[in-house]
């Protein structure tokens, strides 16, 4: 990279003032387990799955890809996982609490005085033994208003 543009862009950075973290991370925690209605196979409320609840669910879905740079691969040897759609998903009323805490927590935690809001954006399913280590999906979270808050 150019020096000139180097020196910019860290010039940039050091400008930014920030009242709250870059990334903010909890286990969100579920007292009991809300119901979630996946299209045509219903309620699903306990986990871990049954073995027949999960096939059902795999049914519905479709092999999940992975991106490698700018690209993307469905490789069951690197990601043996299933996803469905949020169009899939309809999350029963009694999340709506649980969820409004949580984008309140985040909002705190990022230093966002706008009101946040969270997206259903889709289910992973995985295969037995399909993850190496331990794992964790991440939220995409932004301001409910992008352009004036």
């Amino acid at each position: 990279m150019d020096q000139a543009i180097r020196e910019r862009l860290h010039q940039a950075l050091e400008a930014i003032q920030a009242v709250g973290s870059f990334a903010a991370f909890r286990k969100l925690s579920v007292t009991s387990m809300k119901p979630i209605l996946v299209k045509d196979v219903g309620n699903i409320a306990g986990f871990p799955l049954q073995e027949a609840a999960a096939r059902q669910l795999i049914e519905k879905a479709r092999q999940a890809p992975y991106g490698k740079g700018s690209e993307t691969f469905i490789d069951i040897s690197v990601r043996n996982t299933w996803e469905l759609d949020a169009s899939q998903l309809e999350l029963s009323p009694e999340w709506a609490s649980t969820i409004d805490d949580a984008c309140k927590w985040v909002a705190r935690q990022l230093g966002i005085m706008a009101p946040v809001k969270a997206e259903l954006y889709k289910m992973l399913i995985y295969e037995k033994g399909a993850m190496f280590k331990a794992h964790t999906e991440y939220v995409l979270v932004r301001p409910a208003c992008i352009s004036k808050c």
